[in-house]
């Protein structure tokens, strides 16, 4: 079974979405905050930077997700959008586990 992966994201421009692809076969995704400003968390692009639909992980929070089911379409990776709209630099821990 492969070990967890980690993966930092530095949302340096507030007015940047950025975005984390994930790899193949995860089962759990953990995100926390290293700043102390609330970050936007979509899966599709577009949604973090704008009007949503988006998850708001509040700074002192964590966002888990588990049982992740794997692509319709064999062999896609997930992809993550975050913003952090309220800070210049802001980093974003993301943890996967796989199947």
């Amino acid at each position: 079974m492969p070990r967890p992966r980690i993966f930092n994201v530095n949302l340096h421009d507030s007015s940047e979405e950025y975005r984390q692809r994930l790899p193949l076969n995860i089962d759990k995704m953990m995100v926390q905050l290293r700043g102390s400003h609330d970050v936007r968390l979509a899966f599709q692009q577009g949604a973090a930077k704008g009007d949503g639909p988006f998850i708001l992980i509040s700074s002192n929070a964590r966002y888990e997700e588990s049982n992740i089911p794997s692509h319709p379409v064999a062999d896609v990776p997930i992809d993550v959008y975050l913003r952090c709209p309220d800070a210049d630099h802001q980093v974003a821990e993301i943890l996967v586990w796989f199947k």
